[in-house]
């Protein structure tokens, strides 16, 4: 299964939260996205490997509540889902067809990142701040990870739309100089996510 890639993908949204802390400007994201209750965005995926002349590029969907529940929904090339609510991540993908759910209280570094998306999506932004400094206050926002925060991750830069409004894209730098684009459209802001989004199936 896809364990790294779900964890990348739960970074994302740890990060799009973490950009409401700070100063001046993270202040007026923060307004922003202090009134967002749910969110369902399509995206497009682009990630560029050292070893690979072309980039691997994905399509989906992200769904998430405030209360810390989310969905990362893989479309294309290949179907795949990744859940978390509360301390348990569950896994899909049309490859095995196997459905895999992981105790995040088991896995320290799955539990630092549940319980950030918990307290970050309930209002609490600042809980990420002690791993992450900023570069750049401004837009694009450049963030990067104090020494010894995460393993993986170099740096990490947001987009934002004009009127500070919504994310438009993320772009991480991975320690490896591997990286990943990721651009938002068709967000769906304070609507009912149905039902569905959140089975692990999504055939």
């Amino acid at each position: 299964m896809h364990l790294r890639h779900c964890t990348a993908a739960v970074l994302t949204v740890l990060l799009f939260a973490l950009a409401a802390s700070g100063g001046e400007l993270l202040d007026r994201i923060a307004r922003n996205m202090g009134a967002i209750r749910t969110l369902q965005t399509d995206f497009e995926q682009e990630k560029q490997l050292k070893a690979f002349a072309f980039p691997v590029r994905l399509t989906g969907e992200l769904c998430m509540e405030q209360n810390g529940r989310l969905a990362w929904i893989v479309r294309e090339p290949l179907p795949y889902t990744c859940i978390i609510e509360g301390s348990r991540l569950t896994q899909w993908d049309a490859d095995t067809d196997k459905v895999v759910t992981v105790d995040t209280s088991r896995n320290p570094a799955l539990r630092i990142l549940a319980e950030s998306i918990r307290r970050l999506l309930a209002g609490d932004p600042r809980a990420m701040l002690d791993r992450f400094d900023v570069v750049r206050e401004a837009n694009p926002l450049e963030l990067k990870p104090k020494p010894g925060a995460t393993g993986f991750l170099a740096g990490i830069q947001f987009r934002f739309s004009e009127d500070l409004s919504r994310m438009e894209e993320i772009v991480m730098t991975e320690s490896s100089r591997d990286i990943t684009r990721i651009r938002f459209r068709n967000s769906r802001i304070n609507e009912k996510i149905p039902e569905k989004k959140w089975q692990p199936r999504q055939k």
